[in-house]
């Protein structure tokens, strides 16, 4: 099933049985969508974070400490940086202002061992302060937000959205009955379904590193599975 919001909004229509508008426009039901949506990709980002993660370079300017943060910013993952154009970007530490025990306008390294960096508002500060502009110095990697569905082709961004995406349209459609008051018991339930979605989700999203065995480590030399057999790294088979 394509997961536009056409598509999701003919679902809503078709478990509320109301497959030509009559208590429900579609920009009303389109409103739903994108409020449940976002509820969905906080709830991916929880668990699965790197999933939206992003790059962006940008340059210093010589005597600007401040820098804007892309739009759709959310969090910082990394962020590179290198003051002489012929070097290589080094990875950058974060600060707190109330922990910086040295002037926040320095131009130099002094104590510190690395560049650093401070997110304030909606800007990056970043230390000590550039006294050259050099291209492309900056290398962020952060989180980024996800814009709502804005045309009927638009889709959703969440992982395994063939299997996720049924609990977006169930929170929609509570939702909806709820804001309409009819059926108000219905709506609890498919609350209560889309809560539990967003739980399942989480947690099969949660231990997205697959790769190698699950096994049992025995950090003190003393299991008591006599029919296992122990090799010298001290794990159980």
């Amino acid at each position: 099933m394509s997961k536009t919001r056409s598509a999701l909004r003919t679902n809503v229509r078709t478990i509320l049985d109301e497959v030509s508008a009559a208590d429900w426009s579609d920009a009303q039901i389109n409103t739903e969508l994108n409020w449940v949506y976002m509820e969905m990709y906080t709830a991916v980002v929880e668990v699965y974070e790197d999933y939206y993660r992003t790059n962006k370079t940008s340059s210093i300017v010589a005597n600007q400490q401040e820098y804007a943060l892309p739009d759709d910013f959310f969090k910082i993952r990394r962020l590179e940086i290198k003051y002489v154009s012929t070097d290589e970007r080094v990875k950058a530490n974060p600060f707190k202002f109330d922990q910086l025990s040295r002037s926040i306008t320095s131009t130099s390294y002094g104590s510190l061992s690395r560049p650093a960096y401070e997110l304030s508002g909606d800007y990056i500060r970043v230390l000590p302060i550039p006294d050259t502009t050099v291209a492309s110095a900056m290398l962020m990697t952060y989180i980024k937000q996800e814009s709502e569905m804005d045309e009927d082709d638009d889709t959703v961004n969440i992982p395994f959205a063939d299997r996720y995406a049924k609990y977006l349209i169930k929170g929609a459609c509570a939702q909806l009955l709820s804001k309409g008051q009819q059926e108000e018991s219905v709506a609890t339930k498919y609350e209560a379904y889309f809560q539990y979605g967003l739980e399942k989700m989480k947690q099969e999203l949660e231990e997205r590193y697959a790769d190698g065995p699950k096994m049992i480590q025995d950090t003190l030399g003393q299991s008591r599975n006599f029919t296992s057999t122990r090799g010298s790294t001290g794990y159980i088979n």
